[in-house]
């Protein structure tokens, strides 16, 4: 199956097992919602045979600042059908150099099961591994600091139970979404970042999508007609 990626305009540089809802089930669900509740529902199930590969150099102000790659692919883990989705990018900017690794696994309806989250920096190294709880998601983080001992702890982490995360998850979701200018989405998000903080919590729990058309991509003879969207997380926007 052809991947879809490179017809989408996506930027994110700061940086991403309930059925999907059924008609009638839930009437106060917001459209945005309900709209991506239905894109979910024909999402394909996870399979070798449909994946996403994408590389490419991150640029802010003209300039290079780095690089990154995203993949997505069906996978198992135990006897259940996941998308195995990872990212690994390197950012050099403002005198700072950062890597960032994440793996993850997500159910059919591209909510979180289980993964892992690095950040690595000078200063030194935050790592975690995550699974999902009766609460939302069990987390095992470890901080190591340049010339001091790394310190571990486990903690809860309330997550909504359809949560979804990573860029590679956004890229399944679109590859399957439609939508004329102005279509509305909106899914149950988890930003890894919130790994981080102390204490651990989910602050921005949605992620809103909103369809902004046909534009070209690309220059010269690499110029390719694209679809674009605006992605809002928080106070944070892309397109």
């Amino acid at each position: 199956m052809p991947n879809r990626p490179t017809g989408i305009v996506l930027v994110l540089l700061s940086a991403c097992l309930l059925t999907p809802t059924r008609a009638g089930a839930e009437p106060d669900v917001p459209p945005a919602r309900a709209a991506a509740d239905a894109v979910l529902a024909k999402l394909p199930p996870p399979s070798p045979a449909v994946h996403i590969d994408y590389e490419g150099d991150l640029v802010v102000g003209g300039l290079w600042a780095g690089e990154t790659r995203y993949t997505a692919r069906g996978a198992k883990v135990g006897r259940q059908a996941v998308w195995r989705v990872t990212q690994d990018t390197y950012i050099d900017h403002a005198g700072e150099e950062t890597r960032i690794r994440v793996l993850v696994h997500l159910k059919p309806d591209l909510s979180v099961l289980s993964g892992t989250y690095e950040r690595k920096e000078k200063s030194g190294t935050l790592s975690a591994a995550f699974s999902r709880s009766s609460k939302g998601l069990l987390v095992q983080r470890s901080r190591a600091k340049a010339k001091a001992e790394s310190k571990s702890e486990v903690a809860e982490v309330e997550v909504a139970a359809r949560a979804t995360t990573s860029v590679g998850a956004l890229l399944l979701f679109l590859r399957a979404a439609a939508g004329t200018k102005g279509t509305r989405y909106e899914l149950p998000w988890l930003s890894l970042r919130s790994l981080e903080s102390d204490p651990m919590k989910v602050d921005d729990p949605v992620l809103q999508l909103v369809v902004s058309g046909a534009r070209s991509w690309g220059d010269g003879k690499q110029r390719r007609k694209a679809w674009a969207v605006e992605v809002a997380h928080g106070a944070k926007r892309h397109v």
